[in-house]
């Protein structure tokens, strides 16, 4: 799904990725953003962690994520020049 805005940058939504995996939250945020952010909640709404201008150049890239067990919601959201957005989100399970 792509987004666009009206000085017709474009954030290709289909070319984000977000997945956790024992400790470590991989993302990959498209060249045709700008920057990104990364904010993890748990189910409650609270915010838990969160990561900014993280680099858009296509490639996958892990960050630690040293959580207490229980169930998160995560949110990547890519940022063109412009402020064009789209946003990828997951729920997942620390145990």
């Amino acid at each position: 799904r792509r987004r666009r805005d009206f000085a017709g940058f474009t954030v290709d939504a289909a070319r984000m990725s977000l997945r956790y995996e024992s400790g470590i939250i991989s993302y990959q945020i498209p060249e045709s953003a700008e920057t990104g952010r990364l904010d993890i909640y748990s189910v409650t709404g609270v915010s838990v962690m969160a990561a900014e201008n993280l680099a858009a150049d296509g490639t996958v890239s892990q960050i630690e994520a040293d959580l207490m067990p229980g169930v998160y919601v995560g949110r990547l959201e890519a940022i063109a020049a412009d402020g064009a957005r789209a946003s990828k989100s997951i729920k997942f399970i620390v145990k």
